[in-house]
């Protein structure tokens, strides 16, 4: 994150903004400045998505059975790249949960869920770009449910 120094000390850019000719405010989406070896960007305005935003993975056993969801991506919009990601989880619930790709754009979910029942969990990513910004993507609902054995799952 790129910093400025004032009265109170050193405090990270969020955002920088200009009036233009006709006193309307601007936004600037990346600040740059000039060096020897050339441009050097120092600012870069940031937000980031997780799509799709519910996520469900289904067992069919009558023991307690490791359900994985399906696939959940998480992308920055603006900032510059390289970026990095980490997936973490929201809610409070004591159910043990895995991230499989915890530093991956790309990733699935899974818990251990007991036959008849359904666990329900909520994640999001926090996105870095090279320069520091940093952005959280919506929530992402994941439910894992375990159909408690028995019951055909599709078929002909």
């Amino acid at each position: 994150m790129s910093m400025v120094r004032t009265d109170d000390g050193l405090k990270g850019i969020v955002a920088i903004q200009f009036r233009d000719a006709a006193s309307v405010l601007k936004s600037v989406a990346t600040g740059q400045i000039r060096t020897a070896t050339g441009l050097k960007t120092f600012f870069s305005s940031m937000t980031a998505t997780a799509a799709p935003d519910t996520v469900s993975g289904i067992g069919n056993s009558s023991g307690t059975v490791l359900v994985v969801t399906t696939n959940v991506t998480a992308a920055p919009v603006g900032g510059v790249s390289p970026w990095t990601v980490l997936w973490t989880r929201t809610d409070a619930d004591p159910q043990s949960w895995t991230i499989n790709s915890p530093t991956a754009f790309n990733t699935t979910f899974q818990t251990a869920v007991d036959p008849g029942t359904s666990s329900v969990a909520t994640f999001v990513a926090t996105i870095t770009d090279a320069v520091g910004a940093v952005a959280v993507t919506n929530e992402v609902t994941v439910t894992c449910t375990n159909l408690g054995g028995g019951i055909i799952i599709g078929g002909p």
